[in-house]
């Protein structure tokens, strides 16, 4: 009988020795559920930049980390600079995130640590540092859409009126809503509008962020929507 182990070119996962080649690793993860341990963490994601800061929340970009462990990137979280113990402001499966419920008036410090698959944690990005608006604490404001008029394919909310329900003025708000499946943006005014999957977010504009305790202002948005579709947007929230 031939000598089944031997050479180191045969298909088998032991040398002639009866080691183990390393084709037994790939072997036994296979069999045991197709994982394999991943204790590289993901590379440091860069310094993130902070906009559309208003007295509630604010916006952070940053620059995408790699993963080359072999479980894949799974997103970020994003940490306040506290001293001992630092408060997890949010996560986020891509390179920028949203902040709301923040404090008014308040100095931020925040950072960002890249996660993978394997739970692994990169290491902390440079501090970025922005001071929310003055403003209400806790927000105040509210968001109402009315449904001007539609057609077949299509429709227009005017206004949405966004009105400052807290006792101090407020220099900013961010409004959020949900477009039925299947409806895209054709077009907004008095507001910046922006998507994310069937979520819109629409900012203040320049020049009506400002708002006195019981005061309000107004944006609209065009839709386009499959015919005979007749849904509109709902759950608009203001902050």
């Amino acid at each position: 009988m031939p000598d089944t182990f031997s050479g180191e070119g045969a298909a088998l996962i032991y040398d002639e020795n009866y080691q183990q080649k390393p084709s037994y690793t790939a072997v036994h993860d296979a069999l045991a559920g197709g994982t394999t341990t991943d204790p590289t963490p993901p590379t440091t994601p860069g310094t993130p930049t902070s906009s559309n800061v208003t007295s509630n929340s604010a916006t952070l970009t940053w620059t995408a980390s790699t993963d080359s462990g072999g479980s894949g990137l799974a997103g970020y979280n994003v940490y306040r600079e506290q001293g001992t113990t630092d408060t997890q402001l949010g996560q986020s499966t891509t390179n920028s995130i949203n902040l709301t419920g923040l404090t008014p008036n308040t100095q931020y410090q925040v950072y960002v640590r890249a996660r993978d698959g394997a739970g692994n944690l990169s290491a902390n990005s440079a501090l970025a540092t922005f001071t929310t608006q003055s403003g209400p604490v806790g927000g105040g404001c509210t968001a109402t859409g009315t449904v001007q008029t539609q057609w077949n394919n299509g429709y227009v909310v005017q206004p949405v009126t966004v009105t400052n329900g807290g006792s101090s003025a407020i220099s900013g708000w961010t409004v959020t809503f949900t477009l039925p499946a299947g409806h895209t943006l054709a077009g907004s005014w008095n507001a910046t509008l922006t998507v994310s999957g069937q979520t819109v977010t629409a900012r203040n504009a320049g020049y009506n962020g400002n708002l006195a305790p019981s005061g309000s202002t107004t944006f609209g948005f065009q839709v386009n929507r499959p015919s005979g579709n007749t849904q509109t947007p709902s759950g608009y929230t203001c902050a």
